[in-house]
């Protein structure tokens, strides 16, 4: 193999040049393609497994249909009261709800509703979901904790104390 001056090949230095280079712009058949690639499943797990709490965040005019689903490889931490998702860890099962965006006539409203509520800390993620009694893996979003991790702590979230707790506070 040929190298430059500097110990280059001529591949790095074609990637070296499209690095230094504004990127082109996709045509739009593309970016169709890319949309209708888009999972419209969201894995949802915490305090957005309660059907109140993800109809108020999305504002829907009726709860989304939520099926029991999990996530394979990632653990949960304790955000205060809310869960954080973290990154990868093989074998652990993360148990959720998830519901089809589909459902809803605005779907990039819906993703971005989503990503105010979830707000800084957390960052849009691909993943496969599994709904409860059915092998196939399907590809879907959940939010990742994209935060300072010290600001987590071990702990269990309980949907029923969350719920409990809601319900309360909207007696008073």
């Amino acid at each position: 193999m040929k190298l430059d001056k500097n110990g280059h090949s001529l591949m790095t230095r074609r990637f070296m040049l499209l690095d230094t280079q504004e990127p082109t712009p996709l045509p739009p058949y593309v970016l169709e393609a890319v949309k209708a690639a888009n999972p419209r499943v969201y894995f949802v797990y915490g305090s957005l497994m309660d059907p109140t709490t993800l109809q108020s965040v999305i504002k829907a005019r009726e709860p989304p249909i939520l099926r029991p689903a999990k996530i394979s490889g990632y653990h949960l931490k304790m955000w205060g009261r809310y869960l954080a998702l973290l990154d990868k860890r093989p074998l652990l099962i993360i148990h959720g709800m998830a519901f089809e965006n589909g459902e809803f006539e605005d779907v990039d409203q819906i993703r971005q509703r989503l990503q105010d509520y979830e707000g800084l800390n957390y960052q849009p993620l691909q993943c496969f979901v599994q709904f409860d009694g059915n092998e196939e893996r399907v590809r879907a979003i959940t939010f990742e904790w994209v935060g300072d991790q010290s600001e987590l702590k071990e702990g269990v979230f309980d949907l029923k104390d969350y719920q409990m707790r809601n319900l309360e506070s909207r007696q008073n």
